[in-house]
């Protein structure tokens, strides 16, 4: 039983863009939360450039890999180079995936992310011998986007 459980998603998904935040401002950047989430969950300024970051937040399941969902409209809604995705790694401590968009929508057309349900891509990361992968162990390693925060630049 993970201690995290018995903690709602609610909390657990502001935690995450909370941590998001903190490590942006420790990089420099100035950061604001978004009152409405509409796919955006906070923007980050620095050196007078704009990003725009959603962050998802999960903990490892009992399959041991996280699985995330995105809005398949936030997403479409948001084609930019300068928008990330922070996939939050909650374990024993916190590690960060970061995204790019066009990362994501490669990984969409190559089928390594699917939709599934009413409008909603799932986004399962696996972790595997000091390794990260999106979809399975098959995959192209991520290793390069991991706690990796010069790639929101």
């Amino acid at each position: 039983m993970s201690k995290f459980e018995d903690i709602s998603s609610g909390h657990i998904g502001i935690a995450g863009e909370h941590a998001v935040a903190s490590e942006l401002l420790f990089r420099g950047y100035n950061t604001s939360l978004m009152s409405v989430d509409v796919g955006i969950d906070l923007v980050a300024i620095k050196d007078s450039k704009t990003y725009y970051i959603q962050v998802k937040t999960a903990t490892i399941n009992d399959r041991d890999y996280y699985a995330y969902d995105l809005r398949v409209a936030s997403f479409e809604r948001h084609e930019n180079s300068q928008t990330f995705y922070v996939f939050v790694l909650r374990n024993q401590e916190n590690n960060f995936l970061i995204l790019p968009y066009t990362i994501l929508k490669e990984k969409i057309s190559q089928g390594d992310i699917k939709s599934y349900g009413q409008g909603k891509y799932r986004v399962n990361i696996f972790v595997k011998d000091e390794d990260i992968f999106i979809a399975s162990i098959k995959s192209n390693s991520l290793d390069y986007y991991l706690n990796n925060w010069e790639i929101i630049r």
